[in-house]
């Protein structure tokens, strides 16, 4: 007769076994991350780049009138418009999409404290990942919609009253900012 106590158990694993086994659990998602990126993101983001020109020209520290740096961007007036009407557009809905799963994966460890470390860990740095590009597009956004209003409002320079700090006395608010109620949307 065997004695039970003398066979190993089958769910037992070695040392090695689980360190292997952590191993691929915390390296796989990075690879996963990486293939999203690579195939996913990276077209995305060469699209975005080009709808919004060339980005690589020095900023000048002159200052502008507004017709002089119309003039200088080469455009006109209803093609700026559109092109910071798209950006904004663009950049919300990643704002968004990237930004309310990190709430429910939030919510997710808060509830389920019964789940296994890696995949908190799992679920931590994706919230981390994903709100970080939330937080991002939020600022391109926030680029987008003062752009937008500098053009609506014929004003660029400090002295046509067209600056950053001018523009934060009107909206106060992350509403303010993601709804465009308060600009003139039409251009006459």
């Amino acid at each position: 007769m065997k004695n039970p106590d003398m066979q190993p158990k089958p769910d037992a694993l070695s040392t090695s076994q689980r360190v292997k086994k952590i191993a691929i659990n915390v390296i796989n998602p990075f690879s996963d991350v990486k293939v999203i990126f690579e195939k996913g993101f990276l077209p995305i983001w060469e699209k975005i780049k080009f709808m919004g020109g060339d980005q690589s020209r020095s900023v000048s520290t002159e200052e502008l009138t507004f017709n002089q740096a119309v003039q200088r961007s080469g455009k006109s007036i209803p093609a700026l418009l559109a092109i910071y009407k798209k950006r904004q557009y663009v950049w919300t809905v990643l704002m968004f999409v990237m930004g309310i799963p990190p709430i429910f994966f939030s919510l997710m460890i808060l509830i389920a404290s019964d789940l296994p470390t890696v995949t908190l860990y799992r679920a931590l740095i994706t919230s981390l990942i994903m709100a970080a590009i939330a937080f991002y597009s939020y600022v391109q956004v926030l680029l987008a919609v003062y752009r937008h209003w500098q053009l609506s409002r014929q004003r660029v320079s400090i002295a046509e009253g067209g600056t950053f700090d001018d523009f934060a006395k009107e909206f106060k608010t992350v509403s303010d900012i993601l709804n465009l109620k308060h600009i003139n949307m039409d251009w006459k």
